[in-house]
């Protein structure tokens, strides 16, 4: 569960960035879409799944010209709360 946790605070440091909320998702989407099956705790594969098919489809890399994946306000606010309650989840919970 390690790796598990750790990408998910990697992608969560991400979240609390400076630039806009769409760049900031794209930046979190790198660490998880690192994450293998065997790296997931079966109990929360289903909602893993389910997150990352909701993430940008490119993380931000080195392209000066990369544009965010582009989604309401409301998509990316949502978004941002399920890699956080993932989290918490994983941690314990507070």
């Amino acid at each position: 569960m390690g790796q598990f946790k750790n990408k998910l605070y990697e992608a969560l440091n991400a979240l609390v960035g400076d630039n806009d909320l769409e760049r900031r998702l794209s930046i979190a989407a790198g660490p998880l879409t690192q994450l293998q099956d065997r790296d997931i705790p079966e109990e929360y594969r289903p909602r893993f799944a389910a997150l990352k098919a909701s993430l940008p489809k490119a993380s931000l890399g080195c392209d000066p010209n990369y544009v965010p994946a582009q989604m309401s306000e409301r998509e990316a606010r949502d978004l941002s709360e399920r890699i956080l309650r993932l989290f918490f989840d994983a941690m314990g919970g507070l």
